[in-house]
């Protein structure tokens, strides 16, 4: 398949296809990511790989604390953990990162460090910029 460029999805917001020759989250025939729900199968296979995701970066951030502490560098260290984007994860029968919707701009910020509060929650909104 060759690439194009960018198309209108819902809305009109311009998707692109990144050279790939396919639009993120699409599905094959249909327009956008707001597509016909996929079969349980398919959606149980997804929800099982996006947290089996969140387990392996769970354990490899744990790695990284666990190195800082066996070099006793943890008490003069901040560690951050962020993403560029969420996933829709099924909401709204929506896969991806597609739309605009809060589960897709929506990003984890974790900060550990001297200075900052433990196990404090914060409902703040923040950008990557703030770090």
């Amino acid at each position: 398949m060759t690439s194009h460029g960018p198309v209108r999805g819902p809305g009109g917001a311009a998707l692109s296809a990144g050279g790939t020759g396919r639009v993120s989250g699409h599905v094959p025939g249909r327009q956008h990511c707001a597509a016909a729900a996929p079969s349980i199968e398919w959606r149980r296979l997804a929800l099982a790989s996006y947290f089996g995701l969140i387990t392996f970066t769970d354990q490899q951030v744990g790695k990284i604390i666990d190195a800082a502490d066996r070099q006793g560098l943890r008490r003069s260290t901040t560690i951050i953990y962020s993403s560029d984007h969420g996933d829709n994860v099924g909401k709204r029968g929506m896969w991806n990162k597609c739309l605009m919707y809060r589960e897709s701009t929506g990003v984890p910020m974790m900060i550990s460090g001297p200075g900052t509060p433990q196990a404090k929650v914060s409902a703040t909104p923040v950008f990557l910029v703030d770090i």
